[in-house]
C-alpha cells in the first residue's frame, strides 16, 4: 500500500519520523535533539533561506523593530546550531 504524508509543521514531520512512519527532511539543529535519528543520505544537503516579513506600514514601528532585532541577535548568537552536521 502506497502512503503519502505532507505537513507544513516541522514538529509534526519530526514526530512522524520519530514514530517510524518513514524518512523526512529535517533541520540539523532540531534532529540532533533525538539520538534515535540518523542521517540516511549524508551527501545530500539543503540550504534554507528565512524571511522576516511585515506590512510596509509597520517596518519602522518599535515593536516590529524590537522583534526583528531579537531574532537577528538570537540567530547570530546561536549560529553554530544552524550549521551542525548529524553523525
Amino acid at each position: 500500500m502506497h502512503r503519502h504524508y505532507e505537513c507544513g509543521s516541522v514538529v509534526a514531520q519530526m514526530e512522524a519520523v520519530r514514530a517510524g512512519h518513514g524518512i523526512g527532511i529535517m533541520h540539523d539543529y532540531a534532529a540532533l535533539q533525538f539520538k534515535e535519528l540518523a542521517r540516511v543520505l549524508p551527501s545530500i544537503r539543503f540550504a534554507r533561506t528565512y524571511w522576516l516579513m511585515s506590512h510596509p506600514d509597520t517596518h519602522q514601528t518599535r515593536r516590529v523593530a524590537s522583534v526583528y532585532g531579537h531574532i537577528l541577535d538570537t540567530v547570530a548568537k546561536n549560529k553554530g546550531s544552524f550549521t551542525l552536521a548529524l553523525k
